[in-house]
């Protein structure tokens, strides 16, 4: 994790004054996590839970064959 946000820092240089856009997105959620939405790695170190929305289920995993 160290090693991840040094080289962020290192890509967004150090005139650059918002640390706060994402660096890396994480997937979506499985449509029957607890979660809404994925994680996100801000520039500044912080991971919050604003990324992609929880996927849909799938038709085919809802249907029940007879």
């Amino acid at each position: 994790m160290d090693i991840i946000l040094t080289y962020a820092n290192f890509l967004l240089g150090s005139e650059d004054k918002d640390k706060s856009r994402p660096v890396i997105i994480g997937e979506a959620p499985p449509p029957h996590s607890a979660h809404l939405r994925g994680r996100r790695l801000l520039a500044n170190g912080i991971i919050d839970r604003e990324g992609p929305s929880r996927l849909r289920p799938s038709a085919a995993t809802t249907k029940v064959r007879k």
